[in-house]
């Protein structure tokens, strides 16, 4: 079902200082697909205090995966953003999108591990 299956995963803990992100954050998948075919669709997350949050830039990265072992990289859109005293960044995985629509592969799942490097500038 689409956008049924999400993680997150905290890419900058809060802190009392402003943080400037400018660049393009690179992610790293290991894991594996079963199903011909599968896709994760991945967003930064501006958190706030209260845990509401917004995707940074209104972004949402799509990445297709092969079937089986899984361990590449991935960039996201470059990104422009401040991330005000007391909010978190987080890295939103899910294996669908209203932004996007999949070609009908079948069904799929993953079971991936997540490694974000975000360039903070400040």
């Amino acid at each position: 079902e689409l956008g049924v299956t999400a993680a997150r995963q905290v890419v900058l803990g809060r802190s009392d200082a402003v943080r400037d992100i400018v660049g393009v954050p690179r992610v790293h998948l290991a894991g594996t697909v079963t199903g011909l075919q599968g896709y994760v669709f991945m967003e930064l997350v501006d958190l706030e205090p209260d845990g509401s949050g917004v995707t940074v830039d209104d972004q949402v990265m799509p990445v297709a995966l092969a079937g089986g072992e899984v361990d590449r990289n991935a960039r996201l859109h470059g990104v422009s953003s401040r991330l005000r005293p007391g909010h978190r960044l987080e890295l939103e995985l899910t294996t669908g999108s209203s932004q996007y629509s999949i070609p009908g592969t079948g069904p799929f799942s993953v079971d991936l591990e997540v490694g974000v490097a975000v360039p903070v500038t400040r």
